[in-house]
């Protein structure tokens, strides 16, 4: 169900838009209203974007949230009586309404803007018009392309003002075909994550509307995530779509998706897709169905399509089975992490991979750090009512927008986005049904050390590792939480294991003195790692001191050693028997009996803490 509200600059053009809403099949909003939201000002001195903005933003999110207090995805249009897009900027030099809207738009990028006057070369998406005449495009991952407008101007203004800020703009376009909403939010969100602006659709009606044959044009979406059996609950039965190449029925009659969605047709050049998966559990009514996809997309994308099974294995697993973490230059391993658009043989234009910490003398701009700030109260308000997929991923998208606006620039809000970001990413994986028990955290770690690291580049150059250090540790612990609560036994222990590391480092950074505890330190966390390595571990001990033992007691034979070894470090005391030898013992035995005694007991306490971690396991 649909909620309108009103923003507009006078009680004029607010009821004209009011006017409007019947013709849209919607009730006029009585005045009155807190949907129905004026901003009249005539003093646009920069003193006033603070307080106008907070206005509006307390004004919009009280209209806007529903009785969980959590903004409704897809649900809510906002009417703008007017804009223009040329001005359409966070950064305008001087404080304006568009400059206004540009803030308002990054800030709640659940909500559908529409404007019922705006000045543009082109149509947009977003006119009054395309209410009564389209679909509603689901705006969170911004695939009417909004917030990447509203992100390109603002480029433009930095650069106007000298600051070598540069905001990524997200270029390329992905859809995800899928009935089941988590699914379709949780791999939308894995391509937005990742560099690309993302549509998602749910309904036939939609699917159609985007890829039906109205329009010759080729559908234009880089990356297409369908299922492949589609069972909307608006598709007609007559219409199948279980297979994508087109066919002829029991009854003559044409089938198959590329039949009534001729721009999904890959043998025309209205399917223009670079990379086309087929997200499926496998199964069909016949066993021909999987093996006939199969052989449709590696005839038309080569290397670039193939099915991607159910369950799924989370955001990077997702993205490392589509192989598309090895995409040249633009997904490599630090550009991934910043959803920057920069292509092969293009300049680096994001910030983040400039690499000129200090460069600027300073952190990012006021205005967008004013967004960031709200995005990051926005984003943690959620994370104890993301009980759902739909609501972690929304998180998610308000984090990584604030981390993003900062530019990395300014660290302490950086992290601040970036642990809440992991957060809400864990948390729908852990809430979904949909991703495999086991969630690959190695890539996940890889991210946190990229960003972190970059992050850290803008403390004083004497804090920078000490700062990287802290910065992971804050979010280690609060993944660890995350998976704890989900008996996500393996990952716990996975970032258990990294947290001990940082911790470690950033005792032995505290003090001069501790650096030789390295070595053991180190060998603890290996200890740590696993029951294997343990086990490992005491057998490599065992063999140690077996020579040791038969060195120092001018034993025989390295068998006589072994016996004392073990008998040492198992019954923490010392050897058993000294019949061997062939003289009273020395000071050298006694050095590796107590060497052996202290090795027992540490070893000992590593093996009862193993043991507790697996009895205590729920």
């Amino acid at each position: 169900m649909r909620k309108y509200l009103i923003l507009a600059q006078s009680q004029v053009t607010a009821q004209a838009l009011n006017a409007l809403l019947p013709l849209l099949g919607q009730p006029s909003i009585p005045q009155g209203d807190k949907r129905l939201i004026i901003w009249e000002t005539e003093d646009t001195h920069a003193s006033t974007v603070i307080s106008s903005y907070e206005f509006l933003v307390n004004q919009i999110d009280q209209a806007a949230r529903n009785d969980d207090g959590i903004l409704p995805l897809n649900q809510i249009v906002v009417l703008v009586d007017s804009v223009k897009l040329s001005d359409l900027g966070a950064i305008h030099e001087e404080f304006s309404w568009d400059n206004l809207l540009a803030l308002l738009m990054l800030t709640f990028p659940e909500i559908h803007w529409c404007f019922g006057f705006a000045t543009a070369a082109a149509p947009i998406e977003n006119s009054i018009e395309s209410l009564a005449t389209k679909c509603l495009r689901n705006s969170l991952l911004d695939a009417v392309k909004l917030r990447r407008r509203v992100r390109t101007q603002t480029n433009i203004q930095l650069k106007r003002i000298g600051d070598d800020l540069r905001l990524p703009v997200r270029r390329k376009r992905a859809a995800v075909i899928d009935e089941e909403k988590d699914y379709a939010y949780l791999n939308g969100y894995t391509a937005y994550r990742f560099g690309s602006v993302t549509e998602i659709v749910t309904s036939w009606t939609m699917m159609e509307e985007l890829f039906g044959g109205h329009d010759p044009n080729p559908h234009g979406y880089w990356l297409l995530l369908e299922d492949m059996s589609l069972n909307f609950a608006d598709k007609p039965k007559s219409i199948h779509l279980l297979k994508l190449r087109r066919y002829a029925g029991k009854n003559g009659e044409l089938q198959g998706r590329a039949h009534w969605c001729p721009k999904l047709d890959s043998d025309s050049i209205q399917e223009n897709s670079v990379y086309r998966f087929l997200v499926t559990t496998g199964q069909a009514r016949d066993t021909s169905t999987l093996s006939d996809n199969e052989a449709y997309l590696k005839k038309y994308k080569k290397d670039r399509g193939k099915p991607l099974y159910k369950p799924a294995k989370g955001m990077f697993g997702l993205w490392e089975d589509a192989r598309l973490f090895s995409i040249p230059s633009w997904f490599k391993v630090t550009r991934r992490q910043t959803g920057c658009d920069c292509l092969p043989g293009e300049p680096h234009t994001c910030a983040l991979l400039q690499a000129t910490p200090h460069a600027a003398g300073h952190g990012a701009p006021g205005k967008l750090m004013l967004v960031a700030d709200m995005l990051i109260r926005r984003s943690r308000a959620l994370l104890n009512k993301a009980t759902a997929v739909e609501t972690a991923i929304q998180g998610a998208v308000l984090a990584t927008e604030a981390l993003e606006l900062t530019g990395r620039r300014t660290p302490t809000t950086a992290i601040d986005a970036l642990t809440l970001k992991h957060q809400f990413e864990v948390l729908a994986e852990c809430q979904f049904y949909g991703v495999e028990h086991h969630i690959d955290t190695k890539k996940r770690w890889e991210d946190i050390e990229t960003e972190t690291g970059t992050i850290s580049q803008w403390f004083q150059t004497n804090e920078v590792e000490k700062a990287k250090l802290d910065a992971q540790m804050h979010i280690l612990n609060r993944l660890v939480r995350i998976f704890r609560e989900y008996n996500k036994f393996e990952e716990e222990q996975q970032f258990m294991n990294k947290a001990r590391n940082v911790h470690h480092s950033l005792w032995l950074k505290k003090r001069l003195w501790r650096r030789p505890f390295t070595p053991l330190l180190r060998y603890f966390e290996f200890l740590m790692r696993s029951f294997l390595s343990f086990v490992v571990c005491v057998v490599a001990i065992v063999a140690a001191f077996a020579f040791l033992f038969m060195r120092a007691g001018h034993y025989p034979t390295y068998w006589h050693g072994l016996f004392d070894s073990i008998s040492s470090l198992v019954a923490i005391s010392g050897p058993a028997s000294h019949e061997f030898s062939s003289s009273a013992p020395a000071f050298g035995f006694s050095v590796v009996v107590s060497l052996a005694i202290v090795a027992g007991v540490a070893h000992l306490g590593v093996f009862v803490s193993h043991l507790y971690t697996l009895i205590s396991r729920k």
